[in-house]
């Protein structure tokens, strides 16, 4: 996109009148800079989705997206049964405008009908990095990461992750929501796209206890007090 732009959003036909809008949340966001799509979901069944993320991996991977993290739900530490999902995802993106692109993509609109089969309840958003994802390349099975996934802002995630440093643990991956996504059929209102949360914070621990002593600490209480909404969980990497 042309650095000039001071439009507020852009959008994707996907057919006919419909229309995927995605809308900067802040004009001051640029629309030049990596967004990190949060996918947060549950599956009606994992392996049609898995089968459907390696259709649309030619999708992404041709705008330039890059997968950073998938993972599954081990055990809920904090939180809402309706706030928990059993998958979440991470994909960096180089700009709005490459996701943008690929929903537009006609091999992408086919190949998701079979996500649309594949999932149960589905939640989304684009985020801005604030942590340097240090996600390991090499998948480890014995490996246990530990997810906060949050309302709030940039200040939450701060307090989150200091929080975690001040315990030893080194935090691999934090964003927070910076755009929404709409859906727009005809001349109807605009239909917003489910973003449940508003930030994640990703961390890696040697085990499970690791987390959970974590989570029950008095320091930690005290931020998950300062959050909207929280949810805390115990995720194994599968991707």
């Amino acid at each position: 996109m042309n650095t000039n732009d001071t439009s507020d959003s852009i959008r994707a036909k996907i057919f006919g009148q419909m229309f995927v809008s995605i809308k900067r949340l802040d004009s001051n966001i640029s629309w030049e800079q990596s967004v990190y799509a949060i996918n947060w979901f549950d599956a009606w069944q994992l392996q049609l989705y898995n089968f459907y993320n390696l259709l649309a991996g030619r999708s992404v991977n041709k705008v330039g997206g890059v997968p950073l993290f998938k993972g599954r739900l081990l055990s809920k530490l904090y939180g809402s049964d309706e706030d928990q999902r059993q998958i979440l995802l991470l994909v960096r993106y180089p700009a709005p405008d490459n996701f943008r692109r690929m929903v537009a993509n006609p091999l992408f609109k086919v190949v998701s009908l079979i996500r649309t089969i594949a999932v149960r309840r589905f939640t989304f958003c684009l985020s801005h990095v604030l942590t340097e994802e240090n996600i390991p390349k090499q998948l480890n099975a014995e490996d246990v990461y530990g997810v906060h996934h949050f309302r709030g802002d940039a200040e939450m995630a701060t307090l989150i992750c200091d929080s975690l440093h001040q315990q030893g643990i080194d935090v691999i991956f934090s964003s927070v929501k910076t755009h929404e996504l709409f859906t727009i059929t005809g001349n109807e209102s605009p239909v917003a796209v489910p973003a449940l949360m508003d930030g994640i914070v990703l961390f890696k621990c040697k085990d499970e206890i690791t987390v959970k002593n974590i989570i029950t600490s008095n320091a930690y209480h005290n931020i998950l007090q300062q959050s909207e909404s929280s949810f805390v969980g115990t995720f194994k990497r599968i991707m």
